[in-house]
């Protein structure tokens, strides 16, 4: 991972981080702070000061940090921010879409600004569109060149410009997780209140007072005797030199002062906590703004970094003026401080990181532009050979997989072929079986005739007809048979009849005429005799009426014809099992 130079330059001192560069957590290999001469920035510009810069570049030599990219975190009135409400649309889209319609959001003349924005979250319309909340930033250009005339002079490339508002913002939307915070960046002549809720930027506004006019009021005081602004800044840090409170009508939530202190310790510590009146002020009315407008989300607690969160008694004094639990913030989750250059806290340095985290970045097209076509063609050489050799290693590497598949796939459809080879003999052995069967089969139907059905019909015929019938005549041809029979019984011709129109082995069946002929043989007469038939009987059975012999006998003849059913396959002979 990259490393940068993380450097803010405020009014009294200049401080100076090497860290990781886009990191998420990033860990910090050096830090040190400068102090600036008189007067050395004004509004955020830096004046040129040669001796100031000669200076920065022993420090960074003598820290032995050579890391050369830089990105400065900057607070100015010459940088402003809007907050828009703007459709949800891909990063380059709403960057040419601010870009264009700059004058909408921010009046001012986009030839002499740096433009750059920072999505804030989202919101909810009520018809249920979802919306991005963008925070819109402007720079003046002639700001943004004096940082990259500045870094030039100290040896340095200026990689990008923050804001010291989204540097605050990037590295405490990890620490306030549970609740709506406060983060209150306290520096000399500068304060950035900024308020969280759940990783999102609610609130942020810039306060033009700081902890300077705390320290001139030690070097004013005549109780103590520090008259420089060093020495008086330390002893802001090493003795607790404010009250808890700055008036007595104030709500106490921390306990008052010592009762030991004498009336003059407590005079000079009352003009101290004084000289911050305005600035408790300021933050107190962006409490109250906040506050106001989002009662379901009240700021629960506060959090003191920059050069505020090393003054002894910073946090009772704003617990107690704020009414909400305040604290100072000296270490970070996920920042690690590798080593440090005889600092007290890390708090200091926390807004310092956090601009190395995902700075807004003014730079003009210009000269991102210019930043591309400045290509170092021996690394990308490097580059482009590393990536070939991957990519051949990578093709040598498949291929080689993909050999060990395939040969894995042969073995096996040759084991599977040896498995199976019998089991095909046997198959192809039984389709030849079938397919012989299948000739012979339609050979024989070729041969069939509905006389095949002779046998059964004469079978039908011993079966289920009366053994006492006689027959006179017997044909059949290759479909029909014909026969005559002979009753005794017009009942029994009736019942014959009757039966042959059931047979199995017959489609139709046809009756001639019934006829009667009186039996002259007398042994065929003694036969029927036997039997009980008569003429007379006969007659009235039939229900005929006749004037011949009472006494004579007759036989009952009649002629059947019948139609064979053809001779069709039945599937068991036609399937194989």
């Amino acid at each position: 991972m990259s490393r940068i130079l993380s450097i803010e330059v405020g009014s009294s001192f200049t401080r100076i981080c090497e860290t990781d560069f886009r990191s998420k957590s990033p860990k910090v290999y050096k830090s040190l702070t400068i102090p600036n001469p008189e007067n050395l920035v004004d509004d955020g510009f830096i004046n040129e000061n040669p001796d100031f810069v000669s200076a920065l570049k022993f420090a960074l030599a003598d820290s032995k940090i050579r890391t050369k990219q830089a990105v400065f975190s900057v607070t100015s009135s010459r940088i402003v921010t809007r907050e828009a409400v703007l459709p949800v649309m891909k990063e380059a889209q709403l960057d040419a879409m601010i870009r264009t319609n700059i004058s909408d959001y921010i009046p001012v003349d986009p030839n002499n600004f740096e433009i750059a924005h920072m999505v804030l979250g989202t919101v909810t319309d009520t018809d249920g569109t979802t919306k991005n909340r963008v925070l819109i930033l402007t720079a003046d250009k002639k700001l943004v060149e004096n940082y990259r005339t500045f870094a030039e002079a100290c040896g340095l490339k200026m990689n990008c410009l923050d804001y010291s508002g989204n540097s605050v913002f990037q590295i405490m939307r990890n620490v306030c997780k549970e609740e709506t915070e406060l983060v209150v960046k306290v520096e000399e002549r500068s304060t950035v209140c900024t308020i969280i809720n759940d990783k999102n930027l609610m609130m942020q506004r810039n306060i033009p007072y700081g902890i300077d006019s705390a320290v001139q009021a030690v070097i004013n005081s005549t109780y103590y005797s520090e008259n420089t602004y060093e020495d008086a800044l330390e002893l802001l840090k090493g003795k607790t030199v404010l009250r808890n409170v700055m008036y007595e009508r104030t709500r106490v939530l921390e306990a008052e002062d010592s009762p030991e202190d004498t009336e003059k310790v407590r005079m000079a510590r009352t003009e101290i906590t004084g000289a911050l009146d305005v600035l408790i002020g300021n933050i107190s009315r962006v409490v109250d703004l906040y506050n106001n407008k989002n009662p379901e989300k009240m700021i629960r607690h506060a959090s003191i970094i920059g050069l505020g969160s090393d003054i002894s008694g910073l946090s009772k004094l704003f617990t107690n003026e704020l009414g909400i639990r305040t604290s100072f913030v000296n270490t970070v989750a996920g920042l690690n401080f590798t080593k440090m250059s005889g600092e007290k806290g890390y708090g200091q340095y926390v807004a310092t990181v956090g601009a190395a985290m995902a700075p807004v970045g003014f730079l003009s097209l210009e000269r991102r532009k210019n930043d591309m076509m400045n290509v170092n063609y021996r690394t990308a050489s490097i580059l482009c050979a590393v990536l070939f050799g991957l990519i051949c290693g990578y093709m040598l590497f498949s291929a080689r997989m993909n050999l060990k598949t395939e040969e894995d796939i042969r073995a096996e459809l040759k084991r599977k072929e040896i498995t199976y080879s019998e089991g095909e003999r046997v198959l192809n052995r039984l389709e030849n079986v079938k397919s012989l069967y299948a000739e012979v089969q339609t050979g024989y139907l070729t041969t069939a005739s509905p006389n095949d059905n002779l046998l059964t019909f004469l079978e039908e015929m011993e079966q289920k007809l009366p053994s006492d019938i006689v027959i006179g005549e017997f044909t059949s041809d290759t479909e029909l048979v014909s026969m005559k029979i002979i009753c005794s019984e017009l009942e029994e011709a009736g019942y014959v009849i009757d039966t042959i129109r059931h047979f199995d082995s017959l489609m139709t069946v046809s009756v001639s005429t019934i006829t009667r002929e009186e039996i002259e043989d007398e042994n065929a007469a003694e036969q029927m005799e036997g039997k009980g038939a008569g003429a007379g009987t006969a007659g009235s059975e039939s229900g005929e009426t006749d004037d011949t012999d009472p006494d004579a006998l007759y036989n009952y003849s009649f002629t059947i014809n019948g139609v064979y059913y053809p001779v069709i396959a039945s599937p068991a002979e036609t399937e194989t099992e």
